[in-house]
Order: C-alpha cells, then sequence, then structure tokens
C-alpha cells in the first residue's frame, strides 16, 4: 500500500494512522513501531480506517474500502487484546490486594456494594 494505490487514505502524508510505513514527500517516516503494540496507534488506525471508508464509498472504490475495512478490523481487534490485558492486569493487581486482607475485610468488601445498592 502507498500513497499512489490509496489517494484517499487520511494520513497518508503525516506521521499518524496505522503501523505500516508510509513516507512523507519529505522523506520521513512513521515514528511508532506498529498499531499491534501502542494503543495510541491503534486508536488513530481506527479512526483513519473510518474516515478512509467515508471516502472510499462514495467514490466507489471496492479495492480501497476492503482494505480499509481490514485496517479496521486489525486496529479494533488489537485494542480488544490490548483491553483486556489491561483489564486482566488490574484484576490480577485487586485479587492480590485482596489476598492480603484478614477474611473478615474481604467479606466485608464483597457486601458493601449490595448494601449501597438497597438504597439507593
Amino acid at each position: 500500500m502507498n500513497n499512489i494505490d490509496y489517494p484517499h487514505y487520511p494520513h497518508r502524508d503525516t506521521n499518524e494512522g496505522c503501523g505500516h510505513v508510509y513516507p512523507r514527500p519529505d522523506g520521513v517516516r512513521m515514528r511508532c513501531g506498529g498499531w499491534a503494540g501502542c494503543p495510541s496507534c491503534a486508536s488513530d488506525a481506527v479512526d483513519a480506517a473510518t474516515e478512509w471508508i467515508a471516502a472510499a464509498i462514495p467514490a466507489g472504490a471496492p479495492d480501497e474500502i476492503k482494505a480499509a475495512s481490514e485496517l479496521l478490523s486489525g486496529a479494533a481487534s488489537t485494542l480488544r487484546r490490548q483491553r483486556n490485558s489491561a483489564m486482566g492486569a488490574v484484576a490480577a493487581s485487586v485479587a492480590a490486594r485482596e489476598s492480603g486482607l484478614s477474611p473478615g475485610a474481604r467479606g466485608l468488601f464483597q457486601t458493601v456494594p449490595s448494601t449501597w445498592d438497597r438504597h439507593q
């Protein structure tokens, strides 16, 4: 994929977007190693693919629509994995903290939210 093949790709001349290297006219290449490891870049890729699809549909460019859809699907999948990984780390951290509590304190933390629900 390059600037000539996909002229409507919104980030084609910037240092933003997905993890592929898109050379700019000034010779600079992307700074990020790829959206597979970078939540910010993956989020940019989702936004870029959405804009790209929006531009490709009225232009009637099925190849661009397909490529943008693949980018959108891949970036969204990556964001899901990153979110799940972060949530797993948070859950492990909470479990580690709770394991240091006495059984009575753990029971208190388990019952307090249900008590709050009844008083609202």
